[in-house]
């Protein structure tokens, strides 16, 4: 919103009825329109929830990350490209020497001269980072759609790849507005944009919410027994490892410095269940 947007389609899968009526109150209180758009096979690869807003999304749109906060003027300088028909444009970090960067997870991106060439995890000629922040036409679903009769392959970033062979793929450089969001593991203002957003949507936050708001991502601030994607052949497996160490984590932090127990373990709960839900207060 603060961008400059006024409408939104969020799709959603995992405890559809439950994500639904939360957008139906949010819609209510910021005064916007958001249209829920269901994704039956929300456990496949992302590319399908993007086709399930072909029939409502024609004009170019903005396609984000429900999973990533990022600094509005990011946004306001992708909204600023003239972007072309039959063209998508995504916002590429060239920070690639951030030591907060999760180079397991994160998906890397190859740029020449403004059009980018190359994009996937484990590349080892790359120059960017993807932000998950893109300008969309109507291209986007002919790629996705391509691709998957192709060879199945149903992610978006195999879409960018098909777009970029005939120079349809274009990036939009930003090397001082960093990504806060789940690819940026250590970086404390991930934290802090969760609580802050955590306070806009729910002022009446309990301490445990707060407190697992702020700490859900902890095992991922230190090294030596940081949970890692190369461990997992199974990325829901390293997901919930993940949250399940944090947990770990937090517990005897909490208790040490005094916090009462009923509140360690509500919170502890909470960020165990953050990566999965389950509990209307981890969604």
């Amino acid at each position: 919103m603060e961008a400059g947007a006024d409408e939104f389609y969020v799709v959603i899968g995992w405890q559809s009825d439950q994500v639904r009526d939360f957008l139906k109150l949010l819609a209510k209180r910021l005064a916007i329109r958001i249209t829920p758009l269901v994704n039956e096979d929300w456990k496949k690869e992302n590319g399908l929830s993007v086709l399930k807003a072909r029939d409502v999304l024609q004009e170019p749109f903005l396609l984000l990350m429900s999973d990533h906060l990022f600094d509005p003027e990011i946004v306001r300088t992708l909204t600023a490209h003239s972007l072309p028909d039959g063209e998508v444009a995504l916002v590429v970090d060239n920070d690639i020497h951030n030591p907060l960067i999760d180079m397991d997870d994160v998906i890397r991106v190859k740029v020449e001269n403004g059009n980018i060439c190359d994009i996937g995890k484990g590349m080892t000629d790359f120059n960017g980072f993807d932000t998950g922040i893109f300008l969309c036409s109507s291209a986007i679903f002919d790629a996705l759609e391509q691709n998957r009769e192709k060879d199945g392959d149903t992610t978006l970033s195999g879409a960018i790849r098909v777009l970029a062979e005939d120079g349809r793929a274009k990036a939009i450089s930003s090397n001082s507005l960093i990504i806060a969001g789940l690819q940026v593991p250590e970086d404390s203002r991930h934290a802090d944009n969760t609580l802050e957003w955590l306070l806009r949507l729910e002022p009446d936050a309990n301490d445990a919410l707060q407190l697992a708001a702020l700490a859900h991502d902890i095992d991922r601030a230190i090294g030596r027994i940081k949970i890692k994607r190369a461990d997992f052949g199974n990325y829901d497996a390293f997901k919930a490892a993940h949250a399940r160490n944090s947990a770990e984590i937090l517990s005897p932090i909490l208790t040490a410095c005094g916090v009462e127990r009923n509140i360690v373990k509500e919170a502890c709960h909470l960020v165990q269940a953050h990566e999965v839900g389950g509990d209307p207060g981890s969604a």
